[in-house]
């Protein structure tokens, strides 16, 4: 009889790691200085986690404190690359097909 070579056979799937990470400036200065947070990135978070999960993209988004670019607002970054400014719900077309395109050349 072979003796166990403590190895874990199992037949689940193996957890797909996250393609892409997309990081939204959710930062809420104060006074009368421009931010992303008072400009409505919150919503971008929910919003654009839930698009991606429909297309069927395995990405990560998290709001993140600040990219100091507050007066072109609100910002997000997909990975280390390509920036998006002045982001609106309604923009949310071509931020996926951004994280797409990064997704292709990871």
């Amino acid at each position: 009889m072979e003796k166990d070579k403590g190895w874990n056979l199992t037949t689940e799937e193996p957890k797909k790691q996250p393609v892409t990470w997309v990081y939204v400036c959710v930062n809420r200065r104060p006074g009368a200085e421009p931010s992303c947070g008072e400009r409505g990135s919150d919503a971008l978070v929910p919003a654009i986690e839930a698009r991606c999960r429909s297309e069927g993209m395995a990405v990560e988004v998290a709001g993140v404190p600040c990219f100091g670019k507050c007066a072109h607002g609100p910002n997000l970054r997909i990975g280390g690359g390509r920036f998006f400014h002045g982001v609106r719900a309604d923009d949310l077309d071509d931020v996926i097909v951004g994280i797409a395109d990064q997704s292709d050349d990871a």
